[in-house]
């Protein structure tokens, strides 16, 4: 890719496009690790892998976006297991469990994420309530289940994000 102004330009704006998907990991419903994918895939194909670099450079960048690829499969999937995992774990059943994804994700787009995660608590506090016969510390155990859930999650996907960042940047930086 020449010139040189011009891979510059292609790099802040995969940088802010990857700083954007990470700070995201912090919202519920925000897709951060395959914003920062997306970003990566049009860096790799813009600069068609490095392969004008040489062979060590295209397979160096090869291996970083196959990590990356992996990673944001990977931490998509686990992010659902860990919030899902933990709500399960005190007796919600998975249509309340899945009631309560979807919820956070319109409520999240209405309401603002802190208002998607307001009505979310509401409602597992309010199913399970009625499903224990208005039972209040089961229902309070359910949404504090739900709370770790979700910060156990965003934990492993800011992590994960953090990785995909480094490993993308390193080699930007390098080639």
């Amino acid at each position: 890719m020449s010139p040189a102004w011009l891979r510059l330009a292609l790099f802040i704006i995969v940088l802010f496009v990857n700083l954007g998907g990470w700070f995201g990991l912090l919202l519920i419903f925000f897709p951060g690790l395959v914003v920062m994918w997306v970003g990566q895939l049009v860096w790799m194909l813009v600069v068609g892998f490095n392969q004008s670099a040489g062979p060590w450079a295209f397979g160096i960048s090869l291996a970083v976006f196959v990590l990356n690829t992996l990673l944001m499969i990977g931490g998509s999937l686990i992010d659902n297991v860990l919030m899902a995992g933990k709500t399960k774990s005190s007796g919600l059943p998975w249509w309340a469990t899945a009631l309560i994804v979807i919820e956070v994700m319109i409520g999240g787009i209405i309401f603002t994420p802190l208002g998607g995660l307001a009505l979310a608590f509401a409602t597992i506090f309010l199913i399970q309530y009625l499903r224990t016969e208005k039972d209040k510390a089961k229902a309070w155990e359910a949404t504090k289940q739900l709370g770790i859930g979700f910060g156990n999650a965003a934990l492993v996907r800011f992590g994960i994000g953090f990785v995909m960042l480094i490993s993308w940047l390193l080699l930007a930086s390098l080639i």
